[in-house]
């Protein structure tokens, strides 16, 4: 295989002073060009052979600023993909909350369908949350009363009939 050769691009022509030159530390910046584009650019003093800092050399690295759009276009597939898992576990969660609430309920419609048939012996002992929980314990209770007033229904048609 054989190696590629860099792409040669045109240099960058830049007003005098816009870069920094004769730099004790590093410098960090943006400039724009005299072509209108805008770089970003580092700067860093070079040490010569003693290991005594030069301020007169420095290597200086630019790259063109990226606009909103080139910026989001790195992060919209992370971004696609968060969403996603987002709406998936939304909705998992979603149908969760939803059978935790109509499960209890159907079962109250079935019990409460047998009680107008006459069958008294349906009582809710679910366990659940709390809210849940009462409305079984209520439920009970008014089964139980219901069922004592057929009794006493009954016991009164029947002492009425006999006299």
């Amino acid at each position: 295989m054989v190696p590629q050769q860099p792409k040669t691009l045109p240099p960058i022509e830049v007003e005098s002073g816009v870069l920094p030159q004769k730099i004790a530390s590093s410098v960090i910046g943006k400039f724009t060009a005299t072509n209108g584009r805008t770089f970003l650019f580092a700067a860093y003093p070079l040490a010569r052979q003693s290991g005594q800092l030069s301020t007169v050399d420095a290597i200086v690295l630019a790259t063109t600023q990226p606009g909103t759009f080139a910026a989001l276009r790195y992060f919209i597939w992370s971004l696609f993909i968060a969403a996603a898992i987002i709406l998936v576990v939304s909705l998992l969660i979603a149908m969760w909350l939803a059978r935790s609430i109509s499960n209890p309920l159907a079962a109250f419609k079935k019990a409460a369908q047998q009680i107008s048939h006459g069958d008294y012996r349906q009582r809710n002992p679910y366990k659940g949350s709390k809210e849940i929980r009462e409305l079984a314990d209520s439920f009970s209770q008014m089964t139980e009363n219901v069922e004592q007033s057929q009794l006493r229904l009954r016991h009164f048609v029947a002492d009425v009939s006999h006299e």
